[in-house]
This record gives structure tokens, sequence and C-alpha cells, in this order.
């Protein structure tokens, strides 16, 4: 009798042990992150500052920048933690940059010199930004990741203020009010054909990538775009333009 209640206690507690397995077992396949897709997209906006870097003795730098990108992205990943990662970007950046030399600007056949030019460019590109993306795997709900890539850049718009003081020669000059601005009407328009139509420049970033629900992903991260060839078309300047950026996006 005490033999038969001793093997009917062992078979329920077999039994328990079975179901607590089996329970445990649909828990987390219930709460396990769904697999990663192997093509995602998704939207994004950056606000950056932005400088140039000086690399001769005519320009240095006279101040950052600020502006913004907004656009598309997408990743092919290619393994669970390795991913090609492509943009479409409208890019704006600020560059404010000061002459070390005393210019002349000729005006009707006449020239006058100035002396603390400073040019304050506004700048706009199309950007096709291409890096290779690593991640960690799914940590909680954070999946971190490192990249670093090219991104040529084609300028679409451009705007530049100057301002500078005008240097007096003996009794050959009589200044006026506009002349605390040599660079036509305003201040607008007369250098504007002095930035390279085309920007090249090496990326690096990081970030985390947070699943919100199911596929869809918040990604926060910085990037450093650093320019790789002149921005200037100046034979006796030159710099390279390069900015922080805070991404913000969401991948589908």
């Amino acid at each position: 009798m005490f033999r038969r209640i001793s093997l009917q206690r062992k078979g329920f507690l077999i039994l328990a042990c079975l179901g607590l397995i089996t329970h445990e077992a649909v828990s987390q396949q219930k709460t396990a992150p769904p697999q990663p897709k192997k093509f995602r997209m998704g939207f994004k906006a950056s606000p950056n500052f932005s400088w140039m870097h000086g690399l001769s003795d005519e320009v240095k730098s006279d101040g950052a920048g600020i502006g913004f990108s907004y656009g598309l992205m997408a990743e092919n990943n290619f393994t669970d933690n390795y991913a090609i990662a492509a943009e479409v970007l409208v890019s704006s950046m600020g560059i404010s940059m000061a002459h070390q030399d005393t210019l002349i600007y000729y005006q009707n056949g006449l020239g006058q010199r100035y002396s603390e030019v400073s040019f304050d460019y506004k700048l706009q590109y199309v950007q096709l930004p291409v890096s290779l993306k690593l991640k960690t795997n799914e940590i909680g709900k954070f999946v971190w990741y490192g990249q670093f890539g090219f991104a040529p850049s084609f300028l679409i718009n451009n705007s530049v203020r100057t301002l500078s003081n005008p240097v007096f020669v003996g009794k050959k000059y009589s200044p006026n009010s506009t002349d605390n601005d040599f660079n036509g009407q305003g201040g607008k328009g007369v250098f504007k054909d002095d930035v390279s139509v085309l920007r090249f420049s090496m990326i690096i970033g990081a970030g985390i990538e947070y699943r919100i629900s199911g596929n869809t992903m918040l990604n926060i991260g910085l990037r450093f775009d650093n320019g790789l060839n002149d921005f200037l078309r100046d034979k006796a300047a030159i710099g390279r333009s390069n900015f922080m950026a805070l991404n913000l996006g969401v991948f589908f």
C-alpha cells in the first residue's frame, strides 16, 4: 500500500516537472525576439554642427555652424551581425571661415583692399552614404552597433555672406556705408562659385537600436563625417569641411 502511494507521488512529481518545463518553453517562445529581417528600410533625421579645417595659411575656421539632414535609410543583412547600409539624405551645413590675407576686390575696373575678411557659407548637399554596419546580438531589447564607410555628396544649394573692413591707402579712396561688405549687394552671391560641387567624406559612427514592437526599431547614434577633399575651388586657399551629427531614425 505504501509503495503504491509512493509511486503515485513520484508520477505526479514527474508530470508536474514536465508541465513546468513545457510552460517555460512556451513562454520563452512567446517572448523571444523576432528573427531580424534580411532587408529593412526606415526614415532618419539628424541635427549636426559643422566646421572647416584649414589646410593652408590663407584660411582658418571662424566658428561652428548648425545644419540638418533628413532622408531614407536601408540595410541588407548578410549575417545576423553584419549589414551593408545605404542612405539617401538631404544635408545642410554651415561653414564659417576667415581669410588671413588682405584681399583686393575689383568692381567697375577699380580695386579696393579689404582686411579681416570672413565667409559664412550655407551649403546643402544630396548625400549617398554607404557603410558596413557591425551589430551585437539583441540584449534585452537593445542592439549596439558601429559603422564606417564613405559618403559622396553633391552640392544643390549654396549661399554665402561676407564681412570685411576696407583698407585705406592715402586719399585715393573715399569710404561709404557699403564698404564694410565687399561681396556685392548685401554680401550675397559673388563668391558662391568658390565651393566645390562634389564633396567626398569618410563616415564613422556608433549607436543603439531599441525594439519598439515586432521589427520596428528605434535608432539613436552619433556620426562623424570627415571631409576628404578640398571643399573650396580657390587655388590659394585649401580647407576641408567636417560635421558631427546626432542620428535619430526608425526602421520598419
